[in-house]
């Protein structure tokens, strides 16, 4: 489950990404139904991968894998994509699929939702995963940014964008 005030949010931070990156404003859809229908119409038309989007595919699953191989191996990143997107893309996209890992996602799915239910109204589940994913969350930003100090504010992590250092992400 998603709260309306969550996608909203999402799409706040998105819209921002994309002022940031400098975006067009026509190209940044300022509500999550706009999004919704813009996917839908991308759907619609680029409805056959080529060699391009196949390679795109396996390069960013691999290189996911690469840096979580200790947690999860690639082919459990390649059953997720599957589950998300569907088997009819996914074969299209040639990625293999792993009958052990394919069940897996299956009988995970409804856990997670589950636990995002209990974690939404429960602040005993909060306590605990509200910090395990800050820390998921501080974990990945000093790993992209190599060291170097955020330079932006993250809502829940810091007051001030001095205030996530490098000791702080560490």
């Amino acid at each position: 489950y998603i709260s309306h005030q969550d996608k909203q949010d999402y799409m706040h931070l998105w819209r921002y990404a994309g002022y940031l990156l400098g975006c067009d404003d026509f190209f940044i859809p300022d509500s999550y139904e706009k999004t919704e229908a813009i996917y839908a119409a991308i759907r619609r038309r680029q409805t056959r991968p080529d060699e391009d989007s196949r390679a795109l595919v396996h390069a960013v699953i691999e290189a996911v894998a690469s840096q979580y191989e200790t947690v999860l191996p690639k082919e459990a990143f390649y059953a997720m994509s599957r589950y998300f997107i569907g088997d009819w893309l996914a074969n299209e996209l040639e990625m293999p699929q792993n009958k052990i890992y394919s069940l897996l996602m299956n009988s995970m799915v409804p856990f997670w939702g589950l636990s995002s239910y209990l974690v939404i109204d429960n602040p005993l589940f909060q306590s605990v995963f509200t910090p395990m994913g800050n820390a998921y969350v501080q974990k990945t930003i000093h790993d992209g940014l190599k060291g170097k100090p955020v330079r932006f504010f993250i809502p829940g992590l810091g007051s001030k964008p001095e205030a996530l250092s490098k000791e702080r992400v560490s």
